[in-house]
């Protein structure tokens, strides 16, 4: 039997999440905290402030609660999973998982993409569904929506699931797609990808991997 273990993103944050994580690992509690500079502890079980819906705080719980479930999971069962896989903010912890950084080093990383996330200017997200990349390109060219960008997309064969954000200028627009084609794979995952204004260097925040095998 092939073991999968699956981390989720954000959204699936709730207060009192992680209760009995914390004290089973008060070291790697302690060393989150020292780098957040709150107690995630508080944060995940009471969250008195209504912290949690904040993405520069629901990162960092998730990450740490996603990562303390997978050792504790390893306490019970030192059998690694043949494969570990993540959507969106759980990707950091599929990457975790593997040995391709340390505890310490994921907590400073979406503690920093919290930041730069909470920080892109305002604006919505909109999924196409059957539609080919390139009409979708056509389209925006003729209405001169240079403000909304294709995030990402996924590529069946014949088709893309574009994902476009107007984030530059905060506009929403509401267009029509027409095609008068099919597709099968209507049920596709969608991997939407937060946008910043600027590109994200390395000197943005302070990591070490630790010297280790990647997937």
């Amino acid at each position: 039997m092939t073991t999968v273990y699956v981390f989720p993103g954000q959204g699936s944050q709730r207060k009192g999440m992680g209760a009995p994580l914390f004290e089973a690992f008060p070291e790697l509690t302690a060393q989150a905290d020292d780098i957040l500079g709150y107690s995630l502890k508080d944060l995940c079980l009471n969250d008195s402030a209504n912290q949690l819906i904040d993405t520069r705080y629901t990162q960092p719980a998730l990450f740490v609660v996603n990562a303390l479930t997978y050792l504790h999971k390893l306490r019970q069962d030192s059998t690694r999973p043949a494969y570990v896989v993540g959507h969106s903010l759980g990707e950091y912890n599929a990457l975790f998982a593997a040995g391709v950084f340390d505890f310490a080093t994921g907590v400073q990383l979406v503690h920093k993409r919290g930041e730069l996330m909470a920080q892109a200017p305002s604006g919505s997200m909109a999924a196409v569904l059957n539609c080919p990349a390139a009409t979708v390109q056509q389209i925006l060219q003729e209405h001169h929506l240079e403000g909304i960008d294709v995030a990402t997309s996924m590529r069946p064969p014949n088709w893309c699931w574009p994902v476009y954000a107007t984030i530059s200028t905060g506009r929403k627009h509401c267009l029509t797609l027409t095609t008068s084609s099919t597709s099968p794979l209507t049920s596709a995952p969608l991997s939407i990808l937060a946008t910043c204004k600027r590109p994200w260097k390395s000197s943005d925040v302070s990591c070490r991997p630790s010297p280790s095998r990647r997937r």
